[in-house]
């Protein structure tokens, strides 16, 4: 069973940087156009209607609003739906026409969050903490909640249990995680939310305490968009907020084989009827760097493969694409056209 506003959680360790805080108690609160503005003792909140199923939630210290720059967020024309505030002695509700419900609470501005039938989604751990810059959010983690997304390095699917830097880096030993978007599913509802914050921080799920989800950022707002639904519905709103590539063609998400070396036009012949016999389901056969000339970047070796326009047509009328590498090599030097590193020296891709 899902609690609601359980327990906070403690503040975690790191370099001291002045005492945490938290927004206190609710102050005030008004609609406006976009959504609801809430005064808090020792900040304010914005949270914006984008959707009947996604709300976006900011934080300021000092009650201080700007137009919000995304690197993450494609869309920013919304039609919003119409939405209206309730309040109690405990708590702020804002209903969206068919959507959500945002819950607050008065006493110390946690934030809970209901589907339209009234079902928990996801809630608050703790009110958020802020110091100098720095933003922590603690969501409450349900005990059966599997954990997804984050396009995280190769793992076990359910990231739960693991922490994550919010960080582009390779650094060796380092879990970075590259999109901070995490869905949490479990029998009775599915919690997801975008973390919009591109400083330095990181998503703690469960790993240090098995009750919660921590996200945390080193600089700028405390800014994430809520949703709310279905997985596939989720997943429909957040491509459409963040946009969608074009698709790719359909023969690329085929099976791709290597050809076999050395190679030459009549291995790849004989390589492709054999995989049309053996009825292997390959769309695309790749070529070894050997197909090249002198290294020359698609260049053909006239030796071996005489006719390869004629090669490529026989290979597409069965089926088959055909994916040239390439080998990164200098070649000539004495242009200077290169780049380097800041003692002088060339940055080899080898």
């Amino acid at each position: 069973m899902r609690r609601l506003f359980s327990r906070p959680f403690r503040a975690l360790s790191g370099k001291p940087q002045g005492k945490f805080q938290s927004p206190g108690s609710v102050r005030e609160a008004e609609l406006d156009w976009q959504g609801m503005l809430i005064r808090a003792a020792n900040g304010s909140f914005r949270v914006d209607v984008i959707a009947p199923d996604c709300l976006c939630v900011r934080f300021a210290p000092d009650g201080h609003f700007p137009l919000p720059r995304s690197y993450a967020v494609h869309k920013t024309d919304w039609q919003a739906p119409e939405f209206e505030l309730d309040e109690s002695a405990e708590l702020l509700s804002l209903k969206v026409a068919g959507g959500m419900i945002c819950l607050i609470n008065r006493e110390d501005s946690r934030f809970m969050f209901l589907s339209p039938h009234g079902t928990l989604i996801g809630q608050d751990a703790a009110p958020i903490l802020f110091r100098q810059g720095e933003f922590r959010l603690g969501r409450a983690l349900s005990a059966e909640a599997r954990c997804y997304g984050l396009a995280a390095p190769s793992s076990a699917l359910n990231l739960r249990g693991k922490r994550y830097t919010l960080w582009q880096s390779a650094a060796e030993q380092d879990w970075p995680a590259y999109v901070p978007f995490l869905m949490m599913l479990d029998d009775q509802a599915v919690d997801a939310l975008l973390w919009d914050n591109t400083s330095r921080g990181y998503v703690d799920i469960g790993a240090e305490d098995a009750q919660k989800v921590v996200f945390s950022g080193s600089a700028g707002e405390l800014r994430y968009y809520q949703f709310c639904g279905t997985p596939l519905s989720i997943l429909e709103r957040y491509t459409e907020l963040i946009g969608r590539a074009p698709l790719p063609p359909l023969w690329s998400f085929g099976a791709h084989l290597l050809a076999p070396q050395p190679t030459s036009a009549e291995t790849l012949r004989a390589f492709a009827t054999e995989c049309r016999a053996q009825q292997l389901p390959c769309d695309v056969i790749a070529l070894a760097l050997d197909y090249m000339e002198d290294e020359a970047p698609f260049v053909w070796d006239n030796q071996r493969f005489p006719k390869p326009s004629a090669l490529i047509g026989d290979l597409a009328r069965r089926g088959f694409k055909c994916l040239l590498p390439l080998k990164a090599t200098l070649k000539d030097l004495s242009a200077d056209l290169v780049v380097k590193y800041p003692n002088g020296g060339p940055v080899s891709l080898s």
